[in-house]
């Protein structure tokens, strides 16, 4: 994993949250090449709606209908998070979407589940996660 720091620009500068461990980081590649990215700051989904999505949204429909838990979660990303990429369509991952997108993606399937296969998937808050 790509170690990530966040920060606020403020008149021209970046002012990290946690400047010692970037410093000790950035000593620990002394003298090598290194890639510097800057971008705004964006809430990745969180661990606890990675682990509902998985224990209640995948792999309960997916035992329902005789799926993988992979193959599941491929069929919703296809369905509902499909994006053109080099001209490409393609799904994309749950990775790569904010707590505000997983939220809406949860939601869709959710109602997908319902109306076209008569399966209820709980609410986050109706069980422990």
């Amino acid at each position: 994993m790509t170690p990530k720091w966040s920060g606020q620009v403020k008149g021209g500068k970046i002012k990290l949250d946690n400047p010692q461990d970037f410093k000790t980081h950035i000593c620990s590649l002394e003298g090598k090449r290194v890639n510097v990215v800057v971008k705004r700051y964006r809430t990745d989904r969180t661990l606890k709606q990675n682990s509902y999505y998985w224990g209640y949204v995948v792999q309960p429909l997916a035992e329902h209908l005789g799926y993988t838990k992979e193959e599941m979660d491929y069929i919703y990303r296809k369905h509902f998070l499909m994006i053109t990429k080099n001209g490409e369509e393609i799904p994309r991952k749950t990775d790569e979407l904010t707590t505000t997108e997983m939220s809406s993606f949860i939601e869709q399937i959710k109602r997908w589940a319902s109306e076209f296969h008569e399966f209820y998937i709980p609410d986050s808050d109706e069980i422990e996660v």
